[in-house]
C-alpha cells in the first residue's frame, strides 16, 4: 500500500507542472498558458495595458477561440481555399508585427531623447500666448460690413455664430482658446500679435482659408506643462518617428525587380496579386491601373518586411508560434461563423412574433408599421442564431 501511495503521490508531482503550464484542456487538447502572454504581448504593444482583469478576458476569449477553431476544423473549413488566402495574409500580418516589435524593443525612446524633444517644444513656444475670437468669412466686402457692424455695437460673439464658415470656433462665439501664435497661419499670426487686449483688427485679414476679422480678448506669458504631462505623448511620437525612419531603411535596402515585379531577386506571384485584387473588388472599388500599381507596391513593401523578418529570425523569437496560432484560430473561427450566417434564415412566422413582442412592450406608443423595421429585425434575429451557435459549441466542448 505505501509503494501505491508513494506511485500517486509522483505522478501527482510530476504532473503538476504540466497542468501549470496550460490555460485550460479544450476537448483532450491542452492551450498553454504562453497563449495568453502572447496576446497580451500584443494589446501591450499597440498601447493598452494589461491588468489582471484584462488578462482574464484574454483568458476567456482563448477559450472560446480554441472551441470555435476545433469546430471548424471538424467542418472542413482548413479545406477552404479562402482559408488558405486568410491565413496566409494573416500569418504575414503577425510577422511583420513581430519584426517590428522586435526593432522597437532593441532601440526603445530614451529620456534624454524625450528631454531633448520636450526642450525643442518648448523653444519653439516661448513668448506671449494670445486668447482670441475670430470671425471667417468668403469675402472682404463681407469681412468690412461685419467690422463695421461690431463697431456700431453689435455682438461679435452672436455674429460670429451666425456668420462664421469655421464651425469650431464659430458655435463658440469665434473662441480660439489660449495658443501660440506659431499654431496659426503666418497672415493670421502676424495680425494677431499686432493687437493689444480688447483690440480688434481695423482691416480684413486675408489668409488661404478666406477673411478674418480678429479680437484679441488677453494676452499672457506662454504656460507650458512640465514634462511629465508631456512624457508618453512624445515617447509615442519619437516611437512612431523611430518606426517609420526603420521601415524606410529596410525599404530602402531592399533590391527591387520589374517584369516581373520583385524583391532581392523573389518575384512576386501573380497569385498573390491576383488575390488581393480579388480583395478590392468584393469591397466594392473599381480596379483600374491605378489601383494595380497600389496593390502592386503594397505587395512589394509587405514581401521586403516578411523577407526581413525571416532573415532576423523572427519566427525563432518568444511568443511568435502562439500568436501564429492565435492568429490561424481567428481566421478558422471567423470563416466558419461567416459560413453559418450566410445559412442562417428567418421565417416570416419568427419576424411577425417579434414584431408582436415588440409592439407588447411598447403597448400605447405610436409604433413604426412592420414593414418598415422588417429588415432590422431580420438582422437582429439573425445575430441572435450566430450568437445561438456559438453558445451550443462551447456549451457542447469539454473544457477542464
Amino acid at each position: 500500500m505505501k509503494k501505491v501511495l508513494t506511485a500517486v503521490a509522483l505522478a501527482t508531482i510530476l504532473s503538476a507542472p504540466a497542468w501549470s503550464q496550460n490555460l485550460a484542456v479544450v476537448n483532450g487538447k491542452a492551450i498553454p498558458s504562453s497563449r495568453v502572454e502572447a496576446m497580451a504581448a500584443q494589446l501591450e504593444q499597440s498601447g493598452r495595458p494589461v491588468d489582471d482583469a484584462l488578462r482574464g478576458q484574454i483568458k476567456e476569449h482563448l477559450t472560446k477561440l480554441e472551441i470555435f477553431a476545433q469546430a471548424a476544423e471538424q467542418q472542413g473549413i482548413k479545406s477552404k481555399p479562402a482559408y488558405k488566402q486568410a491565413a496566409e495574409q494573416a500569418l504575414q500580418n503577425v510577422l511583420v508585427t513581430e519584426l517590428f516589435a522586435q526593432y522597437m524593443g532593441k532601440n526603445p525612446v530614451s529620456e534624454a531623447e524625450i528631454k531633448a524633444e520636450y526642450d525643442k517644444f518648448v523653444g519653439s513656444n516661448t513668448g506671449q500666448e494670445f486668447r482670441a475670437r475670430h470671425i471667417l468669412v468668403e469675402s472682404e466686402a463681407e469681412a468690412q460690413a461685419l467690422i463695421a457692424q461690431i463697431k456700431g455695437g453689435a455682438s461679435f460673439e452672436e455674429l460670429a455664430k451666425a456668420k462664421s464658415k469655421d464651425p469650431g470656433s464659430g458655435a463658440n462665439g469665434g473662441d480660439l482658446d489660449w495658443a501660440n501664435p506659431s499654431n496659426f497661419v503666418p497672415e493670421f499670426a502676424e495680425a494677431m500679435k499686432k493687437l493689444d487686449k480688447g483690440q480688434l483688427t481695423d482691416a480684413p485679414v486675408k489668409s488661404q482659408f478666406g477673411w478674418h476679422i480678429i479680437r484679441v480678448d488677453d494676452v499672457r506669458q506662454a504656460q507650458l506643462p512640465p514634462i511629465e504631462q508631456f512624457k508618453p505623448q512624445i515617447e509615442q511620437h519619437l516611437g512612431q518617428q523611430k518606426l517609420a525612419q526603420y521601415r524606410e531603411s529596410v525599404l530602402k535596402a531592399a533590391k527591387r525587380g520589374t517584369e516581373p515585379a520583385s524583391i532581392n531577386g523573389k518575384p512576386l506571384s501573380q497569385a498573390r496579386i491576383d488575390a488581393m485584387l480579388a480583395q478590392v473588388t468584393r469591397s466594392g472599388r473599381p480596379v483600374d491601373d491605378g489601383v494595380k500599381a497600389q496593390v502592386v507596391q503594397h505587395l512589394l513593401d509587405l514581401e521586403t518586411f516578411i523577407q526581413a523578418a525571416e532573415k532576423q529570425g523572427v519566427k525563432a523569437s518568444k511568443g511568435y508560434e502562439q500568436k501564429a496560432t492565435i492568429a490561424q484560430q481567428q481566421v478558422l473561427a471567423g470563416l466558419m461563423l461567416a459560413d453559418y450566417q450566410k445559412k442562417v434564415s428567418v421565417s416570416d412566422a419568427e419576424l411577425k412574433a417579434e414584431y408582436d413582442k415588440f409592439a407588447a412592450s411598447n403597448a400605447g406608443q405610436e409604433l413604426p408599421a412592420f414593414e418598415q423595421i422588417k429588415s432590422q429585425i431580420a438582422q437582429h434575429l439573425a445575430q441572435q442564431k450566430v450568437a445561438q451557435f456559438q453558445d451550443n459549441l462551447i456549451r457542447k466542448a469539454r473544457v477542464q
